[in-house]
């Protein structure tokens, strides 16, 4: 099934084309001045990929620069870039898994950005790794070349640098700010998608009205993850989003496909519907599928690595959402083989703790006998909201129902004897500072915490490391906890 516009007659070469498209298409979507002015920078950027130009104001783009268009970001051809018919590359080397992710991050970053003016680029010289490995993708496929004989590395290398110099140059450092990059985070948030497909991979969608929770939420991530307030290089800050927030590029390109879907037919192949009673925001699980360590960011192969899966979210029910005992945990953990998610929220759902528990609790032999299940470093504790923590499990494997999940030892001793509604924990108890998430179904409270190192700013919480890093300056503590009183917990199977 095509896409929403026929590239032959496109009539999409402006901001106000680009508006026009979306008020036709999608009546009910809604975007503020500053986020249409993004997309359609981020759209005048890559309908001129390798060799994007400076100014954007009045400037119109030709039907075939609208192609390219579509084919880079709608229908993720990026991945293809630089490879032959069977998904090989023709010149790059493997020896670096995660430049080729971290370079279209980059690029994502160029596209909503501005070229860094401060310190102009000398002739031949450019130091934008990520730049020149565009062009060169361009060239190794687009040039004639024997069967036998490819042009070399050191050919299309000079080459490339060659024509970014030629005048005018084209920019190969570019700034972006926190601004910019929450503008975008903000979309994709707001981005719902259905199982229903309009062609093999991409799922029809729609975009919630906007809520000023979004924004906090989004705030609150890259606050954590650019603390400074600044415009930053795109490829420096490409490396950090890579880390952090994997899965953003995927969203990127859900969220054009989205843009230009085909009409749908039928109104309910998409649910827009968020938060009730029994059921957790769709933002938070939005923000959730972006940094949860799901399925592989770093393959080698263009074809496998830019097609990752986003994730899907099932509820579990439980017997008592708002308490439950630590058999109702125990017996949701255990439902299938998928991974699971334990969340506990407020009244307003502002804030929202919770685990990732990365497999079953136990499994069961070929000899039908049980075997305890471990777990490694995908295991997580989180906090989303306006402050937003990720501390994952660094030490050696552990079994999760018997070190991870469960009761102290007088607890355990009282819970032998009758059904068990007092406190446990999912987390490190071996020291009274670690980490761990404990819950009080009597009390209906639910807590996060942990401990921080103040002098170097180290996390010294047991077996958890903040993968963000700990606080800085007075904020800095040694112990720290979230409480969430009168809480829901809700435990999710997450599918890919």
């Amino acid at each position: 099934m095509p896409s929403t516009l026929h590239p032959s007659r496109t009539k999409i070469n402006n901001d106000a084309s680009l508006v026009a498209h979306i008020a036709r298409n999608h009546p009910d979507f809604s975007f503020s001045s500053e986020g249409i002015d993004l997309l359609w920078r981020c759209l005048y950027y890559y309908a001129y990929h390798p060799f994007p130009r400076n100014e954007t104001t009045e400037e119109r783009i030709d039907c075939n620069a609208f192609n390219r268009t579509l084919a880079l970001l709608v229908h993720d051809g990026t991945k293809l870039l630089g490879t032959q018919d069977n998904g090989a590359y023709l010149w790059r080397s493997h020896e670096d898994p995660k430049f080729i992710p971290q370079a279209n991050f980059a690029r994502v970053l160029r596209s909503i950005g501005r070229p860094d003016t401060s310190s102009p680029t000398s002739p031949g010289r450019h130091d934008s790794p990520s730049v020149l490995s565009d062009v060169m993708d361009v060239l190794a496929t687009t040039q004639p070349c024997s069967i036998s004989q490819a042009p070399s590395v050191d050919q299309l290398d000079t080459t490339a640098r060659k024509l970014l110099s030629q005048e005018p140059p084209t920019p190969t450092r570019y700034r972006v700010s926190r601004q910019e990059v929450l503008l975008l985070a903000t979309l994709v948030l707001r981005l719902r998608t259905s199982k229903a497909k309009w062609d093999q991979t991409r799922q029809f969608g729609s975009l919630a009205p906007f809520e000023p929770a979004d924004e906090v939420l989004a705030t609150g991530i890259l606050q954590r993850i650019m603390p400074e307030d600044k415009e930053h290089d795109a490829d420096e800050l490409a490396s950090t989003l890579f880390e952090h927030l994997p899965h953003l590029l995927l969203h990127f390109h859900q969220l054009w496909a989205v843009l230009f879907q085909p009409s749908r037919p039928n109104t309910n192949n998409v649910s827009v519907a968020d938060a009730t009673e029994n059921s957790i925001p769709a933002r938070v699980l939005s923000a959730l599928s972006l940094f949860l360590p799901m399925g592989s960011s770093t393959t080698t192969t263009p074809r496998s690595s830019s097609n990752p899966r986003r994730v899907r979210f099932e509820k579990i029910d439980l017997p008592a959402d708002s308490a439950p005992t630590y058999t109702d945990l125990v017996n949701a953990l255990q439902t299938g083989d998928n991974p699971h998610i334990i969340l506990a929220t407020n009244a307003d759902r502002s804030q929202v703790i919770g685990a990732l528990i990365p497999s079953p609790l136990w499994s069961t032999g070929a000899d039908g006998r049980k075997r305890d299940c471990k777990v490694g470093n995908t295991h997580l504790l989180f906090q989303l909201g306006e402050e937003f923590r990720v501390l994952r499990w660094m030490n050696k494997p552990h079994t999760l129902l018997k070190t991870l999940i469960g009761m102290n030892g007088e607890e355990q001793s009282d819970a032998q004897k009758e059904p068990w509604t007092g406190p446990f924990y999912v987390g490190d108890m071996s020291k009274s500072s670690a980490a761990r998430l404990e819950f009080d179904p009597e009390e209906k409270v639910v807590s996060l915490r942990g401990s921080t190192g103040i002098a170097d700013g180290s996390s010294d919480a047991a077996g958890y490391r903040d993968v963000l890093g700990s606080p800085k300056g007075p904020a800095a503590r040694r112990d720290w906890e979230v409480v969430i009183n009168a809480s829901r917990v809700y435990v999710y199977s997450v599918l890919a």
